[in-house]
């Protein structure tokens, strides 16, 4: 059997991730939100996005977000990195 995040090794101590009901992806205006929240020593979740043009001579340009907050859970996670996604977009889309 080949490990997945839904079906690790036999034996693993990694635990099978659960489906959040908000993808990890969305396409906003001409871009694509990559939310990637990573899961601190706490518990908790630091929220993360990787912002993708996707429109013209700027595709494949790309922007990192690695927010200073603690989230409760992943899904929240993604939810605030994705809104700091769509925020940054709005207040930048003329730089690029």
């Amino acid at each position: 059997m080949t490990p997945t995040a839904d079906h690790p090794l036999p034996g693993s101590t990694t635990r099978p991730r659960e489906r959040l009901a908000t993808p990890p992806r969305t396409f906003y205006r001409d871009y694509l939100l990559s939310c990637q929240p990573h899961r601190l020593d706490n518990g908790g979740f630091q929220p993360r996005v990787v912002i993708t043009s996707m429109a013209g001579d700027k595709t494949r340009a790309q922007r990192f977000l690695d927010l200073n907050e603690t989230c409760a859970n992943e899904a929240a996670a993604v939810d605030r990195a994705r809104r700091a996604g769509m925020d940054w977009i709005d207040a930048n889309d003329q730089l690029w």
